[in-house]
């Protein structure tokens, strides 16, 4: 008890620091999401969504926050922004992943969000000054506290998976449209955009399949159920290809699963760990290889 009222206070000390504050009456933890701590703070009456991040951003993440913040209609207003904290206008709703929503519901509003995040932001990426997603880079930097033996079965499966990837990066991808960053109250809100990058807009559907663990035998239908939905609420002419979403798909079971898998070292988390092994376990399905990822990676 003791500890965890230190903890408060140390954590009230320093948000009392930012400019946006003026008198901070209470900090709640927000239990979901797994890159940072998150916190509702009221001050004067207010509620504030507060992210702490794990990684110090610079000038111009923060300055990209801030556009996106802007130009995106469905995204929460961005009240300051900082080195290691973000402060957005609190929505008082509910994580789409703790509604009682059908799955195919979920997934519609999921792919619903994704259209509205490639349509606005999309024309605004050379102004933004996107990195455009490198999967053997992303995958390289996943691999490096594996073993040498784990490392050499990662960079044969790289050099298959990336052979056909990005081949129109025109899109700007949210990058991790789960259920929790979604918040649904009268209408549905996209947060957390850590992960951005421009990309085959097949990559945002691949993402989204895989972080949900939607499972993979009826993935057909499931990817069927995305392309339509996309083009039904599409107002521009591109054309998904199904086979590119499958590729993308093992390339997002792998990276989620080596996320997972350096987390789990990171923190000793069972969670994380069986999170890893649910991805390695999708990519086994997905993947006609003879080599078994799960089995190497445990």
């Amino acid at each position: 008890m003791s500890r965890m009222l230190n903890t408060n206070a140390q954590m009230k000390a320093e948000l009392d620091l930012l400019p946006c504050f003026i008198n901070i009456e209470r900090i709640s933890v927000i239990e979901q999401g797994y890159s940072h701590q998150s916190f509702k703070v009221i001050d004067q009456n207010k509620d504030y969504f507060v992210k702490r991040l794990s990684n110090f951003q610079n000038d111009e993440q923060n300055n990209l926050e801030v556009e996106i913040s802007l130009r995106l209609t469905i995204t929460p207003t961005l009240i300051f922004a900082s080195g290691h904290w973000q402060v957005y206008q609190y929505i008082n709703g509910q994580s789409l992943l703790l509604t009682t929503l059908s799955l195919k519901n979920k997934i519609n509003i999921c792919l619903d969000a994704m259209v509205i995040c490639h349509q606005e932001l999309s024309p605004l990426s050379n102004k933004l000054k996107l990195a455009t997603l490198n999967p053997k880079k992303v995958i390289s930097e996943l691999s490096i506290s594996l073993s040498v033996q784990q490392q050499l079965l990662i960079s044969r499966i790289a050099d298959k998976l990336c052979t056909h990837l990005l081949i129109s990066p025109v899109t700007f991808c949210h990058g991790d449209i789960n259920f929790s960053n979604i918040i649904i109250d009268d209408r549905a809100w996209l947060v957390d955009f850590e992960c951005r990058c421009l990309a085959d807009a097949e990559f945002d559907i691949a993402m989204m399949i895989a972080i949900n663990e939607l499972d993979y035998a009826p993935s057909n239908i499931i990817v069927e159920q995305c392309i339509s939905r996309y083009h039904l609420k599409g107002n521009n002419k591109l054309e998904l290809s199904k086979n590119l979403i499958m590729r993308y798909l093992g390339f997002c079971y792998l990276i989620n699963g080596l996320w997972y898998k350096e987390q789990s070292g990171n923190m000793s988390s069972n969670l994380f760990k069986s999170k890893a092994n649910k991805q390695f376990e999708y990519f086994d399905q997905l993947s006609s290889g003879c080599e078994s990822l799960l089995k190497q990676m445990r």
